[in-house]
Formats: structure tokens, sequence, C-alpha cells
């Protein structure tokens, strides 16, 4: 099974939600690029979850951080959110990081 915890045989998976309205926070400063190499470095896989359309396009923060991570961006413009962010939980509870 693919990137368990480190204490445990659980795989792991951060879920950040947002709606995109502090991004600039997130991206002031080098703080995108220190949150990337962290996420790329601990192999934890992130799902942003955006309630805002188009947030997962190339290059947009969230995308960039769920690239980094081995996880998925998830926003509005996928017909049915909940069952992406679903999708999503089982693949990484079954160890599948495909």
């Amino acid at each position: 099974m693919g990137r368990k915890g480190v204490d445990d045989q659980h795989p792991r998976l951060i879920v950040y939600v947002t709606d995109n309205e502090e991004s600039a926070k997130l991206t002031s400063g080098d703080r995108l690029s220190t949150l990337t190499e962290l996420a790329r470095k601990k192999e934890i896989p992130v799902a942003t979850v955006s309630l805002e359309s188009g947030a997962c396009e190339v290059g947009k923060p969230n995308e960039r951080i769920a690239s980094a991570s081995g996880g998925r961006c998830l926003d509005t413009a996928q017909s049915d959110l909940m069952s992406a962010l679903q999708d999503e939980v089982a693949r990484t509870g079954s160890g599948d990081q495909e």
C-alpha cells in the first residue's frame, strides 16, 4: 500500500477545502513555493477542493499544491464535486495513488 503513515500502516491524505477568498495570503512572498516543496518532500497527497470554478487550471495555486504532493485538484467545474472527492478518499484508502 502506497504512502503509509509514519507511525502506522494507514495511507494519509490531506483534504484542503477553500473558497479561494484568501488566496493572496497563500501566494504572497515565497509561501506557495515553500508549501509545494514541503508537500513534495513529505509525500502526503493533498486533495485541494475549491468551491470556485477554474481553480484547478494549470499554474493556479490549488493545482500546484495538488500536483506537487501527488494529490488531485477538484473544483466546481467538475460535474459532481462530492463524488470526485469521495473517489479521491477511496483511492487513497485503498492505496491506489494512480
